[in-house]
């Protein structure tokens, strides 16, 4: 008689904690359907709570793990590694060429397994150690800021941010990472306008700095050819419902999905 097949399973998230996870069941089908979970920034750290079986080592939390105040990075790595565990390694999503001329829409398949897990940086993990103290990142420029890692509570902010001032959602969501701008007063109006001055190369680079060091998978910028017309471009992985309920997402469109991880 075969062995049955592992229903847990062992993983090291970019923090460095170490736990057991399962694979989805039916159930956990009332979560990832929650449209009210994702609209508040709450999917990823709800999934992860539910499929997370015990904790072997939890790293730089301390005692215990709270996945409602955990790295991003640390629970979408955990999602993401139940829905391989449960579903395999591909995702195929429908795409429409951006090519003006081509406008050919196809299929699209993406190995989950091939994007890389970035651990965190060594300074992103000790502020999780020590949240109010941040870390240092410095930019090319010279300019010093002192930034703190983007955290699952964060996310949720960040989500009522998105519904309410959309039109503040680039500023806010870069300021609420800042704990001082070197040269400019520590007050949160001050950092918020300093933000608002940032040249936007500057912004931009500050973002992917952050973003690279919170560790985790990147979820952008993936390489899509066009099977028509050759066309090349980058796209998002679609973080919608549907990518942790089967293994072919054939009726959305990767423009019509948000999210994004890292």
């Amino acid at each position: 008689m075969a062995d049955a097949a592992p229903t847990t399973f062992e993983t090291t998230c970019p923090s460095g904690v170490r736990g057991m996870f399962r694979r989805f069941k039916v159930g956990d089908q009332r979560l990832i359907t929650d449209r009210r979970l994702v609209s508040e920034g709450r999917l990823f750290s709800e999934l992860a709570k539910n499929v997370w079986v015990t904790t072997l080592d939890a790293g730089p939390y301390g005692d215990k793990l709270e996945w409602g105040r955990a790295l991003q990075s640390d629970a979408f790595h955990v999602c993401l590694q139940a829905r391989l565990a449960t579903l395999g390694n591909e995702t195929t999503y429908q795409i429409t060429c951006p090519d003006d001329v081509c406008r050919r829409r196809f299929a699209h398949t993406v190995d989950l397994s091939r994007i890389p897990c970035l651990p965190a940086a060594p300074e992103v993990i000790e502020a999780l150690r020590h949240p109010e103290d941040g870390f240092i990142a410095e930019l090319s420029t010279g300019r010093r800021l002192r930034v703190k890692p983007i955290l699952t509570s964060d996310m949720q902010a960040l989500a009522q941010i998105q519904h309410k001032t959309p039109q503040m959602f680039a500023t806010l969501s870069l300021t609420r990472r800042i704990i001082e701008i070197e040269g400019v007063d520590r007050h949160p109006r001050k950092i918020q306008a300093a933000v608002e001055d940032m040249d936007r190369t500057e912004g931009d680079e500050l973002l992917d700095k952050l973003d690279e060091m919170d560790g985790g998978y990147k979820t952008t910028g993936l390489e899509v050819e066009c099977p028509t017309c050759r066309y090349q471009w980058e796209d998002s992985l679609p973080l919608a419902s549907d990518f942790f309920l089967r293994r072919k997402d054939s009726s959305r469109s990767s423009n019509e999905v948000s999210g994004s991880t890292t």
